[in-house]
């Protein structure tokens, strides 16, 4: 499996499954409010499973994570993420770990690691399942929702979504498994060539502190 190696300001080179480092201060931060989360992607993992396509879902795993981190509006420092299957596919892995790799790039936090165990018991041979982790810092007395400045007559924006993502593929696939559709048919809407593998949007723009 390839391993790609990202280094921000704080991460730390290491080798093999020791707990991992990160030096905070490093980063640029002297007090801030670390902000965490803990992500899945879901059943739309049995959809890249049943079509062979493994390369949006490592994306998905880290925009789900540090989407949730700026909703605190906090930075993301640095990412880790857990893999189960039943036997191990080399060339699915890499695939998954370059998809991490460039999402963890676009939002401008390292990747310090993670594990991966087989479970035969649990997975059949082409099954995993991936749990991401990511930590991320805000200064103090920033940090949202700001509840005390809401006030009557503040206009919400909402930004409308770019397709079907991670959330209620439980549906999705009922849907499709009960008509005419497969995964991969042209999303309704005017939406051109979007299908059902569309990755997760992530909100991070990386600027400096």
């Amino acid at each position: 499996m390839l391993l790609i190696s990202m280094c921000f300001a704080g991460s730390h080179e290491q080798q093999g499954s020791i707990p991992k480092v990160f030096d905070l201060r490093a980063s640029g931060y002297s007090d801030p409010i670390l902000v965490s989360q803990t992500k899945g992607i879901g059943t739309k993992l049995k959809v890249a499973q049943l079509c062979n396509k493994h390369d949006k879902v490592g994306q998905d795993l880290v925009a789900m994570c540090v989407n949730e981190l700026l909703c605190q509006g906090a930075e993301p420092l640095f990412f880790l993420d857990y893999r189960i299957c039943g036997k191990l596919d080399d060339g699915v892995a890499q695939t998954i770990t370059e998809g991490i790799a460039e999402a963890c790039k676009l939002a401008g936090c390292a990747i310090l690691g993670g594990d991966t165990n087989e479970m035969a018991g649990m997975y059949s041979p082409g099954e995993y399942n991936l749990v991401g982790f990511a930590v991320g810092a805000v200064k103090q007395g920033i940090k949202f929702p700001q509840h005390e400045r809401i006030v009557d007559g503040d206009v919400l924006i909402g930004i409308a979504s770019s397709g079907l993502h991670t959330q209620g593929f439980s549906l999705v696939r009922k849907i499709i498994l009960t008509s005419s559709l497969h995964d991969f048919s042209q999303v309704f809407g005017g939406c051109g060539t979007q299908t059902l593998g569309i990755r997760t949007f992530s909100f991070f723009l990386h600027s400096g502190k």
